[in-house]
């Protein structure tokens, strides 16, 4: 089995409790960096300081950057060839190529009219056209809002073998387009949607009429009558004095009393 690599990976990040200035001087002391240098290390991208290295080297690294108050992190390495697509495709784009001039004048780019090619004719892949067969599908136009759609008819067999029989063959060739507000669907379809309610039982009484009958009229009566409040019995209440107990003395909850220690308060004068 292969002996295990790590990189050790900072973002700019500081153990808790450390000031920032004082975490870059001990690092720029630790490698030995400029103002530059150390300045990437802190600008909030991971960076690997140091790539490759041994559990012992790795474990030695990790004590003194800890020491120095920054907060890392130990990963395993992973050599080129086990990077992921998106790993390979970022380290492209970020790698300058020798032959691309990056101080392109940006005015001699021009946008090309629509449709037009974004390849050369070297640069296209050519890919072999597949051979499918299609001589088993057929198209079908159906027109969902006639009834006469709903339950299309089987198709004929052809050569011994039989069609899907829940697939419709219509052509599709009475459908038109209704004007702008006309109803959609035909005649039938709309007399399948009405409800057979029966109506003829039913009257609209004259204006002014009781919709209730005499027996729900009187026990209506009633129920008023027996809701009145005697009157006899409003004369005989009378109001008490301002201040009078509502309760008689049975009726009055009775509370133990509390002692409370007021020895240490004191009342002060306020001379503002």
């Amino acid at each position: 089995m292969a002996e295990r690599r790590f990189d050790i990976i900072f973002d700019g990040s500081v153990i808790n409790g450390n000031d920032v200035l004082e975490v870059k001087a001990n690092l720029q002391k630790l490698f030995k960096l400029d103002d530059n240098s150390i300045d990437k290390l802190f600008s909030g991208t991971p960076i690997a300081i140091k790539k490759n290295l041994d559990r012992q080297t790795a474990s030695q690294y990790q004590t003194a950057i800890t020491q120095a108050g920054a907060k890392i992190q130990l990963v395993l390495h992973k050599p080129a060839t086990d990077q992921k697509p998106a790993e390979q495709l970022r380290s492209a784009t970020t790698t300058p190529r020798a032959d691309i001039n990056t101080a392109t004048d940006a005015a001699s780019l021009q946008i090309l009219p629509p449709g037009s090619p974004m390849l050369n004719e070297s640069e296209r892949v050519e890919v072999a056209p597949a051979d499918i067969n299609v001589d088993h599908l057929q198209l079908e136009k159906v027109n969902p809002f006639l009834a006469d759609d709903l339950s299309p008819p089987t198709p004929a067999a052809t050569d011994g073998q039989y069609p899907n029989p829940n697939v419709s063959t219509s052509t599709g060739d009475h459908l038109t387009l209704a004007e702008p507000g006309a109803t959609i669907g035909s005649d039938t379809h709309e007399a399948a949607a009405t409800l057979p309610l029966a109506i003829e039982h039913l009257d609209i009484d004259p204006l002014g009429n009781y919709l209730l009958s005499q027996a729900e009229l009187a026990a209506a009566s009633q129920a008023a009558n027996e809701a009145v409040i005697d009157e006899a019995a409003i004369a005989a209440l009378s109001l008490s004095e301002a201040g009078s107990d509502l309760l008689n003395a049975n009726e009055k909850p009775v509370y133990p009393a509390v002692e409370v220690d007021t020895s240490a308060f004191k009342l002060m004068e306020d001379n503002t």
